[in-house]
């Protein structure tokens, strides 16, 4: 719909965030920094919080979209989509995402 009136050649706003059309606000610009960072030391563990909306699945589907590869080890993500979760459950589910 709003396509032809912007002269877009495709959706830009679908229900599932593309972070090819992701603006990087100076915000959203230190999250994602944050995240590379993350990886790049080799944290074990790394949260990326925030109000609804404000653009978290955006930045982490761009993060996990930058391929990471240094010869030195394998870098596995793990994305948890669901906030209500209990710590057994929580607990569970990385188990499962990394096999253990």
């Amino acid at each position: 719909m709003y396509e032809r009136f912007f002269g877009l050649r495709e959706r830009a706003f679908d229900l599932t965030p593309n972070p090819r059309f992701l603006l990087l606000t100076p915000a959203h610009r230190e999250a994602l920094g944050n995240l590379q960072y993350a990886v790049a030391s080799c944290q074990g563990l790394t949260l990326l919080t925030g109000e609804s909306g404000t653009g978290k699945t955006t930045i982490l589907r761009r993060a996990l979209a930058i391929e990471i590869d240094d010869g030195r080890r394998r870098v596995v993500w793990v994305h948890l989509n669901n906030p209500t979760i209990g710590r057994t459950e929580f607990l569970d589910f990385l188990a499962h995402a990394f096999v253990l």
